[in-house]
């Protein structure tokens, strides 16, 4: 594993020989063929949400590196929002704002707020996310910029039942990040079961070029961004006037 301390520019060297042969990056050996390549050693960006311990649970999810938790390094013109910056490890809370709060060590892009780059989610799309209705389509608009050249995906994840993970039901939407969208918002739609959920409830947002296989919420990615967020889930009061079919009427009314 790379140190983490900023974006450098550097050297490798990969060496094909018996394996009889010790490992050294100089000297002669008798068989095989070396390859140099410049390489980019890129800090990466992490997640913020609560991580107590190896595993998953109520209160507890993959946050830190040691625990699986999330990262991307950064890319140019690949990100949530308006900015993103890097850390050397996840910062766990249960405000899920460690990301918000810390220096980055490195930043793409120009936060409206010194090192808050989790602002993937408008003031407006926070509000829907803290306010989820359960048995309907709550539309997620996350602000997303792709400019890379290659097709990338936003993946989302909303821990409807607070297990710690994000493997029920409808846990996880995805969509489509075309090349060449610029700060475009881009929906994501989550039907919480309709049940009662009490307590707050946690969303994680990845953006990246990975684009096959199934949306994961944890472990690396090739680049791009994660942003973690509290989220809370409400059960919606209805009326009750008499609503005999479609449209209005007499005894007729817009209930159901």
């Amino acid at each position: 594993n790379a140190p983490v301390t900023t974006t450098t520019s550097t050297y490798a060297r990969v060496r094909l020989q018996a394996a009889s042969q010790p490992c050294a990056p100089d000297g002669a050996v008798l068989t095989g063929e070396v390859e140099d390549y410049a390489v980019t050693v890129t800090p990466p960006d992490f997640g913020d949400l609560p991580d107590t311990g190896a595993g998953a649970g109520a209160g507890n999810y993959e946050t830190l590196l040691a625990n699986g938790g999330p990262y991307h390094p950064l890319r140019a013109g690949l990100q949530l929002g308006s900015c993103v910056d890097s850390e050397a490890n996840g910062v766990p809370g249960a405000a899920a704002s460690g990301d918000d709060l810390a220096a980055g060590i490195s930043t793409q892009g120009a936060c409206a707020s010194a090192n808050d780059d989790e602002d993937g989610l408008s003031p407006a799309a926070q509000q829907v996310l803290s306010n989820l209705i359960t048995g309907g389509a709550n539309t997620v608009a996350v602000r997303s910029t792709n400019t890379t050249g290659a097709a990338a995906r936003l993946c989302g994840f909303v821990d409807f039942n607070g297990d710690g993970d994000f493997a029920d039901a409808g846990e996880t939407e995805s969509a489509a990040v075309a090349s060449g969208s610029n700060d475009v918002s881009v929906n994501l739609a989550f039907t919480p079961p309709l049940v009662a959920q009490t307590s707050t409830r946690y969303a994680r947002f990845r953006l990246s070029t990975d684009v096959a296989g199934n949306c994961n919420p944890n472990g690396a990615a090739g680049d791009g961004e994660v942003e973690d967020y509290m989220a809370a889930i409400r059960l919606a009061d209805f009326g009750d006037l008499p609503d005999t079919g479609a449209g209005s009427g007499a005894g007729n009314y817009v209930t159901l």
